[in-house]
């Protein structure tokens, strides 16, 4: 029986309204809908959280999820009442080790995406129920090393991506924020699509040295900024 389930997010950004919802209904974050699909899955009465750390709030999404930051996972360990069953590491943080390593026997999945899809280049020396990967290659690696792993297809958020029926006007959209530019791997991309004649949108927030990598290889690239319900 599962009584709580319980999903490590992420360090609460500078900019914290970009984050902050008070329902799930207007919730833009894939892995909050993510979770609360799986929380729906299994008993009604399990508890299900998901905690964030470098903030402070206590919120109720809906009536499943709750919403938990605090100044760290350590506090939030010694706050939490009752041991989680499960556990979701989203992210590949250091900071989830000391959660994880004080639950030993919930059960642990892992999903660092991109670069940290293995926990020991975080390092984690936790030993994963499941590990949840974007390639074949990547799981080839991480079985190697032992673990029981997955290739998991991220989904979209399917109350806010949906089907209309509009004129094509681009060919590639680009979804990152220039605070993140060398781990979203702004330049990689835009030397990937240097010559190639693409039409371009990049969504998210942007910098000056950004908008140069981008000029610098004449690039048809449209940037929003950071994108409202109103784009």
């Amino acid at each position: 029986m599962i009584n709580k389930m319980v999903m490590l997010r992420c360090k609460v950004p500078s900019d914290v309204e970009r984050i902050t919802f008070n329902e799930m209904r207007d919730c833009d974050d894939m892995y909050y809908h993510l979770w609360s699909e799986v929380c729906n899955k299994v008993d009604h009465d399990a508890m299900c959280e998901i905690w964030l750390w470098g903030g402070l709030r206590y919120n109720y999404m809906d009536e499943r999820i709750l919403e938990r930051w605090s100044h760290s996972f350590t506090d939030l360990i010694r706050e939490s009442t009752k041991p989680p069953d499960v556990i979701f590491a989203r992210g590949g943080f250091k900071e989830y080790v000391s959660v994880m390593k004080a639950h030993p026997n919930a059960f642990r999945i892992y999903y660092g995406a991109g670069k940290r899809f293995n926990p020991k280049m975080v390092p984690d020396d936790v030993p994963y129920d499941l590990v949840l990967c974007d390639t074949v290659k990547q799981r080839n690696e991480l079985t190697k090393l032992g673990y029981t792993t997955h290739l998991f297809t991220k989904p979209a958020c399917d109350i806010i991506f949906k089907p209309v029926p509009a004129k094509k006007e681009f060919d590639v959209v680009f979804i990152a924020n220039a605070p993140q530019k060398k781990l979203k791997g702004h330049e990689w991309f835009f030397k990937k699509v240097e010559g190639a004649g693409l039409r371009i949108l990049q969504i998210g927030h942007v910098d000056d040295e950004v908008i140069k990598w981008a000029r610098d290889r004449n690039l048809n690239i449209r940037f929003t900024g950071w994108a409202s319900d109103s784009f």
